[in-house]
Order: structure tokens, then sequence, then C-alpha cells
């Protein structure tokens, strides 16, 4: 009795065999989908928070003031990267002077 290996050296020669298998090894690799961002869209008032390294009532009051602009979805309040770099350059950096 043959073995398959046996039957499928009679089949295919190694060389085709080896050129099919990286043809569809290739194929794959470039069909494939890039990996999605694992960045969200939006950022919670926490996330937020810990990216800017700011207090959570810090985060209200740049909210109210215009300096971070969120969005209300639903009771919360999301934040957009685009905004979040945005008041980034919005916050100057305050200095203390001895007089």
């Amino acid at each position: 009795m043959e073995t398959i290996a046996g039957i499928i050296k009679d089949v295919v020669s190694s060389n085709d065999f080896k050129e099919t298998l990286r043809a569809t090894i290739n194929k794959a690799f470039d069909d494939r989908q890039p990996a999605p961002d694992s960045e969200p869209a939006f950022f919670t008032r926490h996330d937020v928070r810990r990216i800017l390294h700011i207090s959570l009532p810090t985060v209200d009051k740049y909210t109210h003031a215009g300096i971070l602009k969120g969005q209300k979805c639903g009771n919360r309040i999301l934040y957009s990267k685009d905004s979040i770099q945005e008041a980034l350059k919005g916050i100057s950096e305050v200095k203390f002077k001895r007089v």
C-alpha cells in the first residue's frame, strides 16, 4: 500500500510543489487586510486625564472654558484625538517667577 506522500510525489514534482506553495503564500500575504488602528476614535474624560496628565476637575474646567472640545454622547462627553491635539497647542505653560 502506497502512502499519501508517495502518491503526491508521483503526481507533482518537488519543484512544482515548492513554487505553487510559494505563490499561494505570497498571494495570501498580499491579499491580507492591514491591521486596524488600536487607538479609539474618541476618548472619555478618564482617558483624556491620563493622556494630558491632568486631574478630572481640570478636564472639566478646560471643557467649560472651551480649551477642550467635547462631544456629548448620551450622558457622556467624548473627546476626539484632534480636539486633544488642539488643546495641547492652546494650553500655555505657566511659569512662576519670583519677584
